[in-house]
């Protein structure tokens, strides 16, 4: 008997599972993932150069980038040298109208480069790369570099004009304000002591772009003490007359002042006030995880009934190609089509199962005048792309940075654990229609939508074992009738075939009087011994910490901040009812914001410790570092207006602001209290002596504090590739600056002479 009298033979591809289509054609998708210590735009730059390599071997074949995270990369990199640039520029030209002395000028802005190029040696016996976030730390401390060498440089012109000779002038200069210059370097740098060591993703990411902050401040410490004096005292010793020719006079701050000390108790109770309101106002600003930032590009996914075949998806995702591309023309460039493709976005950050009723296009949007953003491209597309039987979800493409930070795709993830499948379920459609009535939330969904129909064989494990089978013999038997089995492979056409021998399509009939053979020889069905049920299975069955759990996940509505989603739905869960032995809890970005946010308090709090530690040792008094430490609430006041005015909610990277700002924002105290602990020294009375330093200082304090804010000032703007995540951090700085800088020229004078009072009385 012959095989072909039995059987038919023939060559057949193998079951097609997946699908791929590039601006409707069917392609061959190819995704290049690097090693985890990698460089991305060198890695994106070898796999170019390869396919360019292998283009004119392979004429008939065509390649076509999608997308390449290098692209984004390479563009936040330019945007943040250009934000670095731009701030350097604005910090020279506010040094260039404070001293009105070209040379002058020249001799602090040097400060810039050198201690920059100094940061690069640093960098490198560090293992640190020129990345997004070292960058960043330049740009972040750009403004910072000059501010020693202002209070140098201004010392020395100040000695100069008292008559002593440019040589002891640079000298005497420099040394006197010695202490204050590594103090308020040392309290900048302590800071980020508690975000190189502390847990979470935050602290993860920070990491490098705080030794680099730490770097670039030591350096410019140096250039102050060793570069500075130097210059100073050849430019000064020609050029003095001009440059005092132009000084300002300041008699507005000096009435200001003088009616502070007369009004002490006012002032304080200002303070207070205004430290009350910003508490007050706090809940207001609102907080959420990280600022969202996207790509230009959109994902559209679409869901057909589950058990939708690959060729009947194929057409549906060919008719919403065609109605896409009527609908946005040449708004969109490419149109990049899946089908039970598990992508780079849904491998990490996506709990869909591959399913041949799934599929998902990418839209690569054009710039340009043609352009659309994302968002706009919603608005087209969701009332026109309307299809019976197809449920359709859009997605905006966040940036990889993004992606690294937040995790979930959806803002709001409740988690249920228990231990039954079908309770979980029932309670997370329960937590879902509840959900769905709180207007800040949109496109409610569980991990339980849509499951998979299925065939489950409900064996009667003692009628079976009576026969002698036990559930995996059964299970082989079945699975082999139904797919076939791999007897053997031949060599052929240059490729090795496998040989799978199976049997014809059955019938759900025709599975049930499948004969099974005992092993005493008889014969009995499938059917004696089994129940066989259609159903539907979970597409996923989710563990977390050894139990089942369920998640529920949301979306918020435009211009909703996290906080008060997360407000709306702890009140739906309060009066959500669980039986014995199942429990609700955030997951997703809202858990991350929760740790990350325990993570920056214990920070922000072990920093202020630290800057307290460092003013106590170099000031050698327990008491003075509270004089000075008070800027910190002060700076807070600011914190809270700068957010309200820009409406921006406090986020993780608002948080590294805040914590920049506790070593940052003591510095101008730090130079106040400083003189004014030397003019006592001297001889000169207490209020005196105050009065005196806080008219001497406030040049310096005015220009660092300018130069400071200036050179932040394009990151607030938030213009470019990732500018929005390293946005807040600029506001949170530029804003607690601004308050502590004229509450502390007001406020500080009047609480040292109030505690050294009390001192004096103890």
């Amino acid at each position: 008997v012959f095989l072909k009298d039995v059987a038919r033979v023939s060559y057949a591809p193998q079951e097609r599972i997946e699908l791929v289509r590039l601006n409707g054609r069917e392609t061959v998708g190819l995704y290049i993932f690097k090693e985890s210590k990698e460089n991305t735009v060198k890695v994106a730059q070898q796999a170019g150069d390869e396919i360019a390599r292998m283009q004119p071997e392979l004429a008939t074949l065509d390649f076509k980038l999608v997308y390449s995270q290098a692209a984004f990369i390479e563009a936040a990199i330019g945007e943040v040298k250009t934000t670095a640039i731009i701030g350097i520029v604005l910090a020279v030209l506010v040094l260039y109208a404070f001293l009105r002395n070209f040379g002058a000028t020249i001799v602090v802005s040097l400060a810039i480069p050198i201690s920059v190029l100094a940061t690069f040696t640093l960098m490198y016996f560090q293992n640190l790369t020129l990345n997004v976030m070292t960058l960043g730390g330049l740009a972040l401390g750009a403004g910072m570099l000059v501010d020693n060498a202002i209070v140098v440089i201004e010392n020395i012109f100040r000695r100069r004009q008292l008559g002593e000779g440019a040589a002891d002038a640079a000298t005497k200069g420099a040394s006197e304000v010695g202490v204050a210059i590594t103090a308020s370097t040392l309290t900048t740098i302590v800071v980020f002591l508690p975000i190189v060591y502390v847990r979470g993703v935050a602290a993860e990411l920070f990491r490098e772009q705080a030794w680099v902050v730490a770097f670039s401040l030591l350096s410019s410490l140096l250039v102050a003490f060793l570069l500075i004096p130097t210059l100073s005292a050849r430019l000064f010793g020609k050029a003095s007359a001009t440059f005092s020719a132009r000084t300002l006079h300041w008699r507005l701050f000096e009435r200001i002042l003088n009616w502070s000390m007369t009004n002490q108790l006012k002032v304080v109770a200002l303070a207070a006030i205004l430290l009350v309101a910003s508490v007050a106002l706090l809940p207001v600003v609102g907080t959420e995880f990280v600022p969202r930032s996207s790509e230009n590009q959109l994902q559209i996914e679409l869901d057909l009934p589950p058990g939708t075949p690959l060729a009947k998806t194929s057409s549906v995702v060919a008719n919403v190609e065609d109605q896409i591309e009527q609908l946005l023309g040449k708004r969109v460039s490419t149109i990049f089509s899946t089908i039970n493709v598990q992508s780079s976005q849904n491998l990490f950050f996506s709990e869909t199962q591959r399913s041949e009723h799934l599929a998902e296009l990418t839209l690569n949007l054009s710039a340009g005048a043609d352009g659309v953003m994302p968002g706009e491209a919603i608005q087209i597309l969701r009332p026109q792309l309307i299809l019976p039987g197809l449920e359709i979800r859009y997605r905006v493409r966040e940036s990889s940075l993004q992606q690294s930070i937040g995790g979930e795709a959806a803002p709001i993830a409740v988690e249920i654990r228990g231990s039954e499948l079908e309770m979980l379920e029932q309670l997370s459609q329960q937590l879902a229609e509840q959900l769905k009535s709180i207007p800040t939330l949109h496109t409610v969904e569980t991990s339980f939508e849509k499951g998979l129909p299925e065939i489950r064989l409900q064996i009667d494990r003692q009628l079976a074992a009576n026969f002698g089978f036990d559930v995996q013999q059964m299970g082989q038997v079945v699975g082999q009738r139904l797919s076939g089995e791999v007897a053997t492979n031949f060599y052929s056409a240059g490729n090795d075939r496998d040989v799978r021998v199976m049997f014809s399509r059955m019938t759900l009939t025709e599975l049930e009087n499948l004969p099974l053979q005992t092993p005493n020889g008889a014969l009995v069905r499938l059917s004696d011994i089994a129940e066989l049920v259609a159903a539907e299975g979970p597409q996923t069955i989710l563990r977390h910490n050894q139990s089942r759990v369920a998640h529920v996940r949301a979306h918020l509505q435009k211009g909703t901040k996290l906080s008060d989603a997360i407000h709306d739905v702890e009140y739906a869960l309060s009066s959500f009812v669980t039986p014995a032995g199942y429990q609700l809890s955030f997951a997703g970005e809202e858990a991350s914001r929760q740790e990350s946010f325990t993570q920056m308090k214990f920070a922000l709090v072990l920093s202020i410790v630290l800057v307290y530690m460092v003013l106590a040792s170099l000031f050698e008094s327990l008491l003075h570092p509270f004089t000075i430490l008070l800027t910190l609430p002060l700076a807070g006041v600011g914190v809270v207006f700068a957010f309200l005015l820009v409406g921006e909610p406090l986020s993780v990277m608002a948080y590294i602001g805040i914590i920049m700002l506790a070593g940052i924002a003591v510095n101008n105290a730090i130079v106040l209290v400083d003189y004014i602990n030397r003019l006592r020294t001297d001889g000169r009375p207490r209020r005196e002596a105050i009065l005196q330093a806080s008219r001497d200082r406030l040049r310096p304090i005015l220009m660092t504090t300018a130069t400071t804010i200036l050179a932040l000032l394009p990151l607030t703007i938030g213009i470019g590739e990732g500018a929005k995540l390293r946005a807040p951090m600029a506001i949170a700085v530029i804003g607690g600056l601004v308050s502590s800088t004229i509450l502390t020229l007001v406020v500080i004078p009047v609480v040292y002479e109030l505690i050294d009072g009390i001192k004096k009385k103890r």
